[in-house]
């Protein structure tokens, strides 16, 4: 992109700045809190997010976009909108999570989590920075393109996806790209954890979800000390009297915090920013 191109789109963009924020607000006020949260009744909440995947698709169509809304869930809709170039450019996908994690702490919030609160400098509310205002500026940003007559030579992707909060990839992005929705890079409008704001972050961390079954032996709590007893002098036992799950459970905690010390020293990628230390 140009920088004459880049000056016209940021200056449409400017003077959509109202729009954007009356967008925002709309987008907060949608409780697309993730249905399948522990302790969230999930037939309350579920459909949030096709509301907010639905309110996209009308911003997508305003940049041009041939859009489609689907699921692999019921009132779980992902949206996408491709704005189609001119050929002979690589592609680019906008994507961003619609759902929220809960708002089960409202009453510590000095507003209503699910209505926007707007100030000279923030937009308050659940869901504000994680990610709905990533996802309206992705859209707009596309509507400028459009809106100043700008044609990029690779197709850009807009995506919409469900289940991030919650770890379902399945449901949102894998869902996404197993449909054909691909491109040659990505830009992804997640807050990110660095020491400076809005940083670009070209390398992330993943994360690794195990379930481990730790399993012990009852019996009264006075045989606490035989046990305790029968371990310093035989720790593999093959029929112990009685086993801890919770002390197996904390040896396996400890051994993971180990192998994440190590991992942190030797399992480094040099696009990867670590935090820094805090100063003294």
């Amino acid at each position: 992109m140009t920088a004459d191109l880049t000056n016209r789109v940021l200056a449409r963009i400017d003077s959509m700045r109202e729009e954007m924020v009356a967008t925002l607000a709309e987008a907060i006020s949608i409780r697309s809190v993730n249905p399948t949260y522990p302790d969230q009744d999930y037939d309350d909440l579920v459909g949030g997010e096709t509301e907010v995947s639905r309110l996209l698709a009308r911003l997508y169509r305003q940049a041009d976009a041939e859009t489609e809304l689907f699921g692999e869930a019921p009132g779980r809709d992902n949206v996408v909108g491709v704005v189609r170039g001119s050929g002979g450019g690589r592609s680019l996908i906008f994507n961003g999570h619609v759902d929220v994690v809960p708002a089960d702490d409202s009453a510590q919030w000095a507003h209503d989590p699910f209505t926007a609160f707007i100030d000279e400098t923030h937009v308050w509310g659940r869901g504000s920075a994680d990610m709905k205002s990533g996802l309206v500026a992705q859209a707009f940003a596309a509507r400028a393109l459009t809106e100043t007559g700008t044609r990029l030579r690779g197709d850009l992707i807009l995506q919409g996806v469900v289940g991030e909060e919650n770890l379902e990839h399945h449901l949102g992005t894998s869902a996404v790209l197993d449909r054909g929705f691909t491109a040659d890079g990505a830009i992804i409008v997640e807050p990110t954890g660095a020491d400076r704001p809005l940083t670009v972050m070209p390398a992330t961390p993943g994360v690794l979800v195990m379930r481990i079954a730790v399993t012990g032996r009852s019996a009264h709590a006075s045989m606490r000390s035989r046990m305790r007893a029968r371990a310093m002098a035989d720790e593999h036992a093959a029929d112990p009297v009685v086993a801890s799950a919770i002390d197996a459970a904390l040896r396996i905690h400890d051994g993971l915090r180990r192998l994440e010390a190590e991992w942190v020293e030797s399992r480094t990628d040099p696009l990867f920013e670590r935090a820094s230390s805090p100063s003294v």
